[in-house]
């Protein structure tokens, strides 16, 4: 019965080729758009899910509207977070981060004849790894 089908579908496909063509490639076109949207979708998605609580981590966004615009502002003041901290209890914790862009010349104190220059800091609160559950490649997460 199977072999019927496929013989009819086949004589079908052979006498009506532009046609066939037509919807053959605009079905694979369709699935293949399909699969790459899902495939960026769970990439996007798979940011950050190794921290142990990333169910429970946010980052605020604020807004501002001015005459009738809704303007985003993707970084917050300072005090912003223990502001939150403090007047929202469903929030537990509250990490503040700033990404210095200027390459800065970090010394040690009891070796102030020793310099060098680094690109990229990154200066959070103390807290930053009670929040993240970064591996470190050398010492204690306690000690940074």
């Amino acid at each position: 019965m199977i072999k019927n089908y496929l013989k009819i579908a086949w004589r079908s496909l052979a006498r009506q080729r532009m046609y066939s063509i037509i919807n053959i490639s605009g079905l694979a076109s369709g699935l293949a758009v399909c699969m790459l949207i899902m495939l960026y979708t769970a990439h996007e998605h798979s940011y950050d899910r190794f921290h142990q609580n990333a169910s429970r981590i946010f980052k605020p966004i604020g807004r501002m509207k001015v005459d009738g615009n809704v303007f985003g502002l993707p970084t917050q003041s300072y005090v912003t977070g223990p502001m939150v901290k403090d007047a929202c209890p469903a929030v537990q914790a509250c990490v503040r981060t700033l990404n210095y862009f200027e390459p800065a010349v970090v010394s040690n104190p009891e070796h102030p004849d020793k310099k060098f220059s680094e690109k990229n800091l990154y200066f959070t609160d103390a807290g930053f790894f009670d929040m993240f559950s970064f591996k470190l490649l050398s010492g204690e997460p306690k000690q940074v």
